[in-house]
């Protein structure tokens, strides 16, 4: 199959086409900035098979061995979200592993389950010593958003 594009015949191109979007796929099709006239489709003996208006889709995406043709809109960015200081304070104690234990790092939330385990058991000495690390690990959250700041999803 080849295809005519502004009196240049483009060798060996597949035509890809859904009810949105038609793409051209071929290694003798070059890098354009766009694609204003019609291009034809031919089968390899000269019968043309389509016609295609770029102007019928709402944008293009031309590089070098693939031409797009489609009505598929580009996603709309979304702004990161903005977290309270008490959402950003859960998600540390989360995620971060701010707490060394028994050898281990670990985050706030897998040192309270430690707590209460031990705290169940009645071994008073392991909890009271999570208990401590727990308390100073929150603080250094607390102290890194505070109430009354919000700051941008990192």
């Amino acid at each position: 199959m080849y295809i005519t594009y502004d009196e240049q015949t483009y060798a060996n191109v597949r035509v890809y086409s859904t009810s949105g979007s038609v793409r051209f796929t071929g290694e003798s099709l070059p890098e354009l900035m766009e694609l204003s006239g019609t291009v034809h489709v031919f089968a390899d003996n000269g019968f043309e098979l389509r016609t295609i208006a770029p102007f019928d889709y709402l944008r293009q995406e031309i590089k070098a061995g693939s031409w797009l043709l489609t009505n598929t809109p580009l996603p709309t960015p979304q702004p990161e979200p903005v977290l309270s200081p008490k959402e950003q304070r859960e998600r540390a104690y989360e995620t971060e592993p701010l707490i060394e234990y028994d050898g281990d790092m670990i985050t706030v939330d897998e040192a309270n389950k430690l707590f209460l385990q031990y705290s169940a058991e009645g071994n008073t000495q392991k909890y009271m010593d999570l208990q401590i690390l727990i308390g100073r690990a929150k603080a250094d959250v607390r102290a890194r958003f505070p109430d009354g700041e919000e700051t941008t999803h990192e």
